[in-house]
């Protein structure tokens, strides 16, 4: 049985798929230009994927793809004759090259246990604990507080600052990223929130695709604990 999770991936997967047959049509028409816009994109979605697979699953299998896509641009490489696709295949080749040393290099564990995460959130919502904090960064106090709002609404909410042991998490640019994210200033402002209905969602899969774009889209997975711990109460 597939969890919320799965179908999660499946999704950007598939997003990865539509995005690779248009970079390929905009190849074919010689529409260089568009074809430069989706290269991005599929970029894009490929560093998604790659922080959603950490939050579930081993270097392993993220290796394994890796050198799957860069034995298929190599091969296209080989047979093409065309300048500027030859250019664009080249500089995708030397980013998978790139995140491929960068795999091989890190220590092979889970980012954290999605399975851990919908347990506790569904113990929260069951009202079987208060709440929980997950930390981005332990040392610094750097965490998301996860709480009920009301009966199948959490709050999740960021550090406040001023308990912050290092201020610079939450300095202005990160901060108007999380707003875009649907985080805002709560109660005296000295915290920002978002909530998440239930309801609405249905399931864990949103909490879980915020969390990959906090780790990926706005803190770039740099300086951030190798492992999140996450603590109840």
């Amino acid at each position: 049985m597939k969890t919320d999770f799965d179908e999660l991936i499946e999704a950007v997967v598939v997003e990865r798929i539509n995005l690779e047959k248009e970079l390929k049509e905009c190849l074919d028409d010689g529409d260089y230009q568009s074809a430069q816009h989706f290269s991005d994109c599929l970029n894009i979605i490929n560093r998604k994927l790659q922080v959603l697979m950490e939050l579930d699953h081993t270097n392993g299998l993220k290796i394994s793809e890796r050198k799957a896509g860069l034995a298929k641009l190599e091969s296209q490489l080989k047979e093409e004759k065309d300048e500027n696709i030859i250019r664009i295949r080249k500089k995708m080749i030397e980013y998978l090259k790139k995140d491929l040393s960068e795999l091989e290099a890190r220590p092979i564990t889970a980012y954290i246990d999605s399975q851990d995460l919908d347990e506790v959130i569904f113990k929260l919502i069951e009202n079987k604990i208060n709440g929980f904090k997950l930390y981005l960064v332990k040392e610094a106090n750097f965490y998301l507080e996860f709480s009920l709002d009301s009966p199948k609404v959490l709050l999740i909410k960021f550090t406040e600052e001023k308990d912050l042991k290092q201020k610079d998490w939450l300095k202005a640019s990160y901060v108007n990223k999380v707003r875009g994210l649907g985080f805002n200033g709560l109660g005296d402002r000295q915290s920002l929130a978002l909530k998440y209905d239930f309801d609405q969602f249905k399931d864990t899969a949103g909490c879980i695709e915020l969390l990959s774009r906090i780790v990926f889209d706005i803190y770039f997975f740099k300086g951030l604990d190798k492992e999140m711990v996450l603590e109840w109460y």
